[in-house]
């Protein structure tokens, strides 16, 4: 959203009138501001300078090829490209005419940022190689650009042909047109909606109860009251018998004895945590094998092969074991994994990142915020080998 900010903060100093340069400084500073004390606010509780996800799903590394490959899975099922493509002379010609007008500079420059803006976020969600889910990071753009049609309909061609358009294609839409995937495509972009409704076995999932006949929320509820069974003032931790994400008559779950510092009582690992989640509780911690929600996982050294987008950072859970297991339980995955479990627990006691899971652990106060918004930089940037070794050396 900083695009579309900038964007339109701009054109509000070009409309302003009046007031001098004090008064620009002011809505400068009002625009700053927020923005500011929203970054120091995240510096100071997760220490970080932008979201974990931004790093996780690699939002500054481009991915040209499978950004191009989204847009086309955005426009070309559903057409978005034909009302854009004929509204596009009627936005043209306006501009034009305005441009020819005594005062109309200042309007074209205007639709101009707002035109720039919807660009700028759409090539940006190019760039970056698109989302795992249909259309949605480029509805932004899009609505931006398609905003630009309505403004001004001040005469009978520029209200009556986006008029017509827009019903003609509308209708088209709710009789005809449809993203054709069910589930997932070939491209590995889904409809995540009908992957929704699949997985929660409810036409309709809004709320936890439409997803209580789903597998995350039967976990979940395992998972809550295996955590209650706890001895107070212990930890436990699962640790699955096979590659599968959740425990199951087939592949029964092994508990171990954990330490964290967190006060869950039962550590797990999931691939999906929100429904999950919801039906554990507060006593389950689940550690985010897609590292969306995990502080290590989302310093790893990326993977070569990029993998779906926006799935790309898998946290093995050797990572786990590392960061939560009790000394001697390094062959609880195998013994073949012993060394590996040792060699990332070595990398976690280096100094940036166990100071890193320090500050995100302990109790916030105003020290640990002031520490915290020093050292956001650096525990931003910082990368940890995937697959360490004995000789890997800690991360700078």
């Amino acid at each position: 959203m900083l695009l579309f900010s900038v964007c339109i903060f701009a054109g509000v100093l070009i409309v302003q009138e009046g007031g001098g340069r004090w008064r620009r400084v002011r809505l400068i500073a009002w625009f700053l501001g927020p923005m500011a004390l929203g970054e120091l606010a995240r510096m100071a509780y997760y220490g970080m300078l932008v979201p974990n996800t931004a790093i996780t799903k690699s939002a500054f590394t481009p991915r040209l090829h499978q950004g191009l490959v989204y847009l086309g899975d955005t426009l070309s099922p559903t057409w978005l490209w034909v009302p854009m493509v004929v509204l596009l002379p009627v936005t043209i010609w306006r501009m034009v005419r305005w441009w020819r007008a005594d005062d109309g500079h200042r309007d074209v420059m205007i639709v101009s940022l707002l035109v720039g803006a919807g660009l700028l976020d759409a090539a940006y969600v190019v760039l970056i190689g698109g989302d795992f889910m249909h259309a949605r990071m480029l509805l932004p753009g899009l609505f931006a650009l398609s905003m630009v049609t309505w403004l001004d309909l001040s005469d009978k061609f520029d209200r009556t042909l986006p008029l017509v358009v827009a019903v003609a294609f509308s209708a088209i839409s709710c009789w005809t047109l449809r993203y054709p995937e069910r589930l997932i495509g070939k491209n590995l972009i889904a409809n995540e909606r009908g992957v929704y409704i699949y997985l929660s076995r409810n036409a309709h999932p809004v709320s936890p109860a439409d997803y209580e006949r789903s597998a995350w929320a039967r976990y979940g509820s395992v998972l809550a009251a295996a955590a209650h069974r706890i001895p107070s003032g212990t930890k436990a931790m699962v640790v699955l018998s096979s590659r599968s994400e959740l425990p199951d008559a087939q592949n029964p779950a092994k508990f171990v004895e954990a330490h964290s510092p967190l006060p869950s009582t039962l550590i797990v690992p999931a691939g999906n945590i929100g429904v999950m989640g919801w039906f554990a509780g507060d006593d389950v911690y689940l550690f985010d094998r897609r590292s969306l929600a995990n502080p290590i996982g989302g310093h790893l050294t990326k993977l070569p092969d990029h993998g779906r987008p926006g799935h790309n950072d898998p946290s093995r859970l050797f990572w786990m074991i590392a960061r939560f297991g009790l000394p001697g339980e390094e062959n609880v995955l195998g013994g073949h994994l012993g060394p590996t479990v040792l060699a990332a627990r070595r990398q976690l006691a280096c100094p940036l990142p166990a100071a890193y899971l320090q500050a995100i652990t302990a109790p916030l106060t105003f020290g640990r915020a002031l520490t915290n918004i020093v050292h956001a930089p650096s525990w931003t940037s910082f990368e940890i080998q995937r697959f360490p070794t004995a000789s890997t050396p800690c991360p700078s």
